[in-house]
Order: C-alpha cells, then sequence, then structure tokens
C-alpha cells in the first residue's frame, strides 16, 4: 500500500485528537468560574468567552456564532431543497417547467 492511502486516515484521528483536546480545555474553563469547581452551576460557552475575553471579543463571538449557525441552516435547506424538488416531480403529475431556468448566450 501507497502512504497515500493513509492520509484520510491519519487527518481523521488528527482532528479527533484536536477535538477531544479542545473539549478538555472548555471543561477545564468551566471548573476555574468561581462557584462551579464542581461543576454545580450551568455554564454555556458564551458565558466562558464573557468572563474570560471581555465584552468586546464576546459580542464578536457571539456574531461569529451565529453566523455559522446560520449557515449550517441555510445550506441544510438547499440541500434538502435539491433532494426532494427532483422526488416530488418525478412522482407527481405536474409538469416542473416553472423551476427550470434557460440562459441564452
Amino acid at each position: 500500500m501507497m502512504i497515500t492511502d493513509f492520509r484520510p486516515s491519519v487527518l481523521f484521528l488528527l482532528v479527533g485528537i484536536l477535538s477531544a483536546s479542545a473539549s478538555l480545555f472548555l471543561v477545564e474553563a468551566m471548573s476555574h468560574i468561581r462557584g462551579n469547581e464542581r461543576f454545580q452551576q450551568t455554564i454555556e460557552f458564551s458565558t466562558i468567552a464573557e468572563k474570560y475575553l471581555g465584552r468586546k471579543s464576546h459580542i464578536i463571538l457571539q456574531i461569529i456564532l451565529y453566523l455559522a449557525l446560520q449557515s449550517v441552516n441555510i445550506s441544510s435547506i438547499i440541500i434538502s431543497c435539491q433532494v426532494f424538488f427532483p422526488f416530488f416531480w418525478s412522482v407527481s403529475f405536474v409538469s416542473a417547467h416553472a423551476f427550470r431556468v434557460w440562459i441564452q448566450h
């Protein structure tokens, strides 16, 4: 076997290790908040960001988080539509010409 056959496996392993260590760092940061040494409170990611990064960075982080979540929602809607509409029009008796776009040069 060639070395290139192992690249995806090595990459998955590396991403798994990085994700696990990031999760552990987040849990450790949660435990260092006063009154939450034994995880008595419910602490969210945004609370940690505000505590350690400050107010301005917290707002910027919230905006980035909301934009990331919204981009996932939009892409999921697009993928669902790409799967649903061809299936719907293939099993129905209605012509799908209204959804086609013809570009002439």
